[in-house]
């Protein structure tokens, strides 16, 4: 539903897949993005990701779900550059 490839400007990049951030947190903002098609409407801003609901994860919370889901990747410092969703 919700797997993203994440690129930061330290070089690091991974696979996250968010459904389990979405689907299992019961507050009213994660509602829209449980549907597949608003999830695609995502834009990006200065910092991060976001939605027509003004919605947007924190670059650090990408970054840790990004080092945590690709135990290859090294904590390092960051920023967050693109996504692209597939």
């Amino acid at each position: 539903m919700s797997k993203s490839i994440f690129f930061f400007d330290n070089g690091e990049s991974g696979i996250v897949d968010l459904e389990s951030s979405i689907l299992n947190d019961s507050r009213k903002v994660f509602e829209p993005l449980k549907n597949k098609d608003y999830f695609k409407k995502f834009s990006l801003d200065n910092w991060t990701i976001v939605w027509p609901n003004d919605f947007g994860f924190a670059p650090e919370f990408l970054y840790e779900l990004t080092v945590r889901q690709n135990k290859s990747l090294e904590k390092r410092k960051y920023e967050l550059v693109f996504r692209i969703n597939f």
